[in-house]
């Protein structure tokens, strides 16, 4: 049979006036194809008929016209279009209905066609291009440049998905799977990950990986471009943890992403990331994140978004022995990260009770020479950690990390800061909410450096040969409340005292000046609290202590522990109310204790020490204005003001007319400092504070004049207390005058009695008294 006719003509040069415009040649192209096609297919069909015989000349013609040559089978229509013939092929010539002629007068009177277009001249005759690009439909666009102003954008405009009114570039989906097998046949993974990732976008996009254990030989490493402005973001999704599993069988396995501006980020999800590397030194890290600029992205308009959804990060043999990764996930620098539903496990020398390896979550800000980046808001929820050094690493340059919902086993530390030794920048906040520590060879959390806040909230911690629950070691403000402390589940074996070291919360030794503990309960261990040195002012209230080797160790100053506390064993630190001071001048805040009446309504009994020192104290009903309140105590109670009490007997003294004289005393007791001052007759006030004084003075039985008086002296002056009593001559008889004064005294101030007679008279020894004590 012949072989179909082969086309050699091509229209895919076809030029217009405008050379750097090809128009497109290429559908004449397939037109010719399509009638070379049709030409084999007409010869094809006759030789199916039988070989072809030769036949005279002008027989073949002879018999397309013969009305009985054409066999029944074959229509005139089916003929036509196999010789590929168009509608012009039955009209007529130059007559209405049917097409022109080459020289139709209509043309010109010259019948001239040199104008029309040809293939030589390049679409060249165009004299209304407007038109002409109108009757192609083309568009405005046709004829603006690419990438220039006044033109038209490219596709991958780097200006697409910066915000701020940018068009967003449909998400490109690429399958890794597409580009795995090789020439030879085999499935190659790190070839197949580059193809994908060079068939996005300069934007990026999402690379599918396929269900199955997919091995590659080195690690994943793309740098994001360097170009000012330029966002990019790759996705890698699997089809679960449990079906897409990447193994790395060296050492140098894992993704990583090297970020140079704010906008770069990296999503990945639903994947196991196995390394089958077995050594001691572990593997590197499974899923880094790393900045190797410094900016400040929180800050910025369009901030990134990373997201770690359904991803495990193990070895190749599950935990508990060498193949393991050094960190599971790795972020250094990046910004806005929210980490979901992960587990990691680490390895470990010899099995379960040995020292377990590598870190689960490692987060640290980016260091690169003498700069920086801040590692900033990251959020993890719903996780786990198994046989780690360390589930979760707190490293330098951090501002706000939260962990909520997750738990740690066979971990020495199941969250632990950098060292204080080892610190080199900022630490923020942490905040942990239900969080479960246990089967543990260390603590649950460890403080080791600064903190700005830290917060434990709903967490337990079960403990088997722990140095504590939490521990905090370096100055921080901190709140753990609702928590429990327990250690009589796993006591080794059942029965036996508690470990010595197992502690459920230890603060100090260093500085460590104020936080609250409230809520919590500590349960069979060492000890439950351990207030070190270095504490100071930590407030532990509401707390219940049971079955432990001691309840409280304070070796603090001024640590405070509620009344709301309680021990079964009954040893507990006195409660003792918080210190609550005011600004300097203007006394404390008000302290109230709250009770039911018997109506039924809450009653307050309010405390406010004033500026001057006092404290008064009302009552008020519900949230009622305060009154006066007052005291009440049965016949048991006495109310002491303390041990400030002098008194002594009155010495007697010679007066002359008309003339006070001070009077002196011979000391009975002083229990506060008064120091009477002997001949000069001084009582002075021991501190500043409000006294009471009384003093009884005998005159002798003179009948003469009309006048005998005693009055107090502050200071030597009379002025600043005028204070005395005055009665009539005896008529023969001896007189007694009494005086009683409430005074205000600094350190130092002094009271003197002088007596006065309008006569010379004497006073009489033994038989008057003087008495003062301070009230307040």
């Amino acid at each position: 049979m012949r072989a179909a006719a082969i086309d050699a003509f091509s229209f895919a040069g076809f030029q217009a006036n405008r050379p750097n415009l090809p128009l497109p040649g290429q559908r004449v192209d397939i037109e010719l194809d399509n009638i070379a096609q049709a030409m084999g297919s007409l010869v094809s069909g006759l030789a199916a008929n039988g070989p072809l015989k030769p036949t005279p000349p002008g027989t073949l013609l002879a018999n397309l016209t013969s009305s009985t040559a054409i066999p029944t089978a074959v229509t005139v229509g089916a003929l036509k279009g196999s010789l590929g013939l168009g509608t012009a092929a039955s009209l007529n010539v130059g007559e209405p209905g049917g097409v022109a002629a080459y020289n139709d007068p209509r043309f010109g009177s010259n019948a001239d066609v040199s104008g029309f277009l040809t293939k030589a001249g390049n679409l060249a005759g165009l004299t209304d291009l407007p038109t002409a690009r109108q009757n192609l439909g083309l568009g405005t666009a046709a004829t603006r440049p690419v990438g220039i102003s006044g033109g038209v954008a490219a596709y991958d405009d780097p200006r697409f998905g910066q915000g701020g009114g940018g068009v967003q570039i449909p998400t490109m989906y690429v399958s890794v799977a597409a580009y795995a097998k090789d020439s030879d046949g085999e499935l190659k993974w790190d070839n197949a990950y580059k193809a994908a990732s060079a068939a996005l976008p300069i934007t990026g996009g999402v690379l599918e990986w396929p269900a199955g254990k997919l091995t590659l030989k080195n690690k994943i490493y793309e740098e994001f471009p360097k170009v000012s402005q330029q966002a990019r973001t790759i996705t890698n999704r699997g089809q679960g943890t449990d079906a897409t599993t990447l193994y790395w069988p060296n050492a140098d396995g894992g993704i990583q992403y090297d970020f140079s501006y704010f906008a770069h980020s990296a999503h990945i999800s639903d994947m196991t990331l196995s390394t089958g590397y077995d050594s001691p030194t572990g593997s590197g890290s499974a899923y880094r994140l790393n900045v190797t600029s410094q900016f400040y992205s929180a800050g910025f308009r369009h901030p990134p978004y990373n997201t770690i959804f359904r991803v495990v990060t193990r070895g190749d043999d599950a935990p508990f022995n060498q193949k393991y990764w050094n960190k599971g996930i790795d972020i250094r620098g990046a910004t806005i990260v929210d980490i979901g539903f992960v587990v990691c496990a680490g390895g470990s020398t010899a099995g379960e009770n040995t020292g377990p390896l590598g870190d689960g979550i490692s987060i640290e800000g980016a260091t690169f020479g003498g700069d920086f980046s801040y590692t900033v808001l990251v959020n993890i929820a719903n996780f786990q950690f198994v046989s780690l050094d360390r589930g979760l690493y707190y490293g330098d340059f951090i501002q706000g990390v939260s962990a909520v919902n997750g738990n740690a086993v066979y971990c020495r530390a199941g969250m632990a800061t950098v060292d204080n030794a080892a610190r080199k920048g900022v630490l923020a906040q942490l905040y942990v909410e239900n969080f479960q520590y246990g089967i543990g060879t260390g603590t649950g959390i460890e403080i080791l450096t600064e903190l700005f806040t830290f917060a434990a909230v709903n967490c337990t911690f079960f403990t088997k040969r722990n140095l504590a629950g939490i521990k905090i070691d370096h100055p921080v403000p901190f709140q753990i409340s609702n928590c429990w402390f327990q250690g009589e589940a796993y006591r080794e074996p059942p029965g036996t005292a508690v470990p010595p070291g197992s502690n459920g919360l230890i603060i100090g030794p260093a500085l460590i000046p104020g936080g609250i503990v409230t809520g919590c309960v500590f349960n069979a261990l060492a000890a439950g609290l351990l207030l070190q040195e270095g504490s100071s002012g930590i407030t532990v209230d509401a707390c219940r202590f049971r079955t432990n080797a001691v309840n409280v160790v304070d070796l603090g100053s001024r640590n405070n522990f509620g009344i709301a506390n309680s021990a079964e064993d009954g040893t507990l630190p006195p409660a003792t109310l918080p210190e609550l001071s005011g600004a300097a001048g203007t006394g404390s805040r008000a302290f109230r204790l709250r009770s039911i009446s018997d109506g039924g309504a809450s009653l307050y009994t309010n405390f406010v020490q004033d500026k001057a020192g006092n404290l008064p104290v009302n009552q008020a009903t519900g949230g009622g204005a305060p009154r006066a309140g007052l005291f009440k105590f049965d016949d048991q109670v006495q109310l002491a003001v303390g041990s400030n009490f002098a008194s002594a007997r009155h010495n007697g003294a010679s007066l002359p007319a008309n003339t006070a004289t001070n009077v002196t005393w011979a000391t009975i007791e002083d229990t506060g400092g008064y120091r009477n001052a002997g001949a000069q007759g001084r009582f002075i006030a021991p501190a500043a504070g409000l006294y009471t004084f009384t003093a009884s003075v005998r005159f002798d039985t003179t009948s003469a004049g009309t006048l005998r008086q005693i009055l107090v002296l502050k200071n030597g002056a009379s002025a600043d207390l005028p204070s005395d009593t005055r009665a009539p001559a005896g008529g023969g008889a001896s007189t007694q005058c009494n005086l009683s004064c409430t005074v205000r005294l600094n350190a130092g101030d002094y009271l003197t009695v002088q007596a006065y007679s309008d006569v010379a008279c004497s006073t009489v020894g033994g038989t008057g008294y003087a008495s003062m004590m301070r009230v307040s």
